[in-house]
């Protein structure tokens, strides 16, 4: 999901506005899962940036207030696509 030297994910956040956060590791419950964080100032942006996410996945390829984070699960093993 993270692509190439991060391309693809740089290409959601640059085509959504969002920001989009995956950890270093697995989830703890789920050693086959990373759950990532996607931030946007309107909840339309942050399920574009959701949407971009999911297709990728498909196709195996300062926060303020204000701000809406939502929370996508991706396989651990797929994760290097989305950066």
């Amino acid at each position: 999901v993270i692509g190439k030297s991060g391309i693809n994910i740089r290409s959601v956040q640059d085509r959504t506005g969002a920001h989009i956060q995956i950890p270093q590791s697995h989830d703890e419950g789920n050693p086959s899962i990373r759950t990532c964080s996607i931030t946007h100032p309107n909840i339309e942006g942050a399920n574009m940036a959701k949407a971009f996410v999911e297709d990728i996945l498909r196709n195996k390829f300062g926060r303020n207030e204000n701000e809406v984070s939502l929370e996508v699960v991706i396989p651990d093993k797929d994760v290097g696509m989305i950066i």
